[in-house]
């Protein structure tokens, strides 16, 4: 048995609550979270919002407080196997051994481990949401604030037949033809969306600009040929994704438009809508001697 799998098998619950996915409310979630840290003398300093390719987003928070860092990660995925799926990806990035990184069960959601080492280290599955914690000193203090997420997940769990509420798309998006050089605009109806994005092959199509408001995409049509756009939406609570892909083909330039190859206007950096990226961080190596307080998803 791989040592991955002996982690997962180590952070079974004796006795486990039900199976239920969890409709969350992030924008509580995230206040009741920084209220509760406020008192240490924590405040967030990032937080990013990215599509995963476990069916839903993952939010980033980094908290610090002087030269201390605390980073926490709620990934939200479609199933609870999905979930199990972003654990053991993360347990897989870790090259220190996990036997000794986590020696014990954390006693949350379905599945959980504690870790020991300088920092602390949480990380628990309940139902379809999957949460990494790292940072303070206090482990009782770490596991204080992950039994707080944990029950706020547990609070918005919902009955098995119901649906989670993800982004509503208002109509089918037809395929485009586009000329070469020339910007072009897509508009999606959406509803309940709090963060939205493109997806594209830049040798063909370029993102300028994403107007969240009126859900309006504008791009640069860099060379011919066929390609495809993918348009995600991120639910603005629940952070479920939606999303649609649109068939484009980028026709030759008009004769009279030839000329110097000009590159795309400077309207905007591409992908704006989803907050700041996140900064690739090392895979954490938490056996003594103390590391510093680094995370890597």
């Amino acid at each position: 048995m791989s040592s991955v799998e002996d982690a997962m098998n180590r952070s079974k619950l004796p006795n486990p609550d039900p199976i239920h996915l969890s409709q969350i409310n992030y924008p509580s979630l995230l206040h009741s979270t920084s209220n509760k840290l406020s008192a240490s003398g924590l405040t967030l300093t990032l937080e990013t919002i990215e599509p995963t390719s476990h069916g839903g987003a993952s939010a980033y928070w980094r908290l610090t407080r002087g030269p201390d860092m605390l980073e926490i990660t709620i990934c939200v995925c479609e199933e609870h196997e999905a979930a199990l799926g972003a654990m053991r990806e993360s347990l897989g990035c870790i090259s220190a051994p996990l036997d000794t990184v986590f020696p014990s069960n954390v006693g949350l959601g379905q599945r959980g481990l504690m870790g020991r080492g300088g920092g602390g280290y949480i990380l628990f599955v309940r139902g379809n949401v999957f949460v990494t914690l790292r940072g303070l000193q206090s482990s009782s203090q770490l596991k204080d604030l992950a039994a707080h997420i944990d029950h706020c997940l547990k609070a918005e769990e919902i009955p098995g037949n119901d649906r989670i509420r993800r982004p509503i798309l208002r109509t089918q998006i037809p395929a485009r033809q586009v000329k070469a050089g020339q910007p072009f605009e897509i508009v999606v109806p959406v509803e309940e969306a709090g963060w939205m994005d493109a997806k594209t092959d830049l040798r063909f199509i370029q993102l300028l600009d994403v107007d969240r408001k009126s859900g309006t995409f504008r791009f640069h049509a860099a060379s011919e040929g066929m390609t495809e756009i993918g348009l995600v939406f991120v639910h603005e609570k629940t952070l479920q994704v939606s999303s649609v892909v649109v068939a484009v083909e980028v026709l030759p330039r008009d004769r009279e438009d030839d000329g110097p190859m000009l590159g795309p206007p400077m309207l905007a950096p591409p992908g704006p809508m989803l907050l700041p990226p996140r900064p690739t961080l090392p895979p954490p190596m938490l056996p003594p001697p103390k590391p510093p307080m680094r995370f890597h998803q």
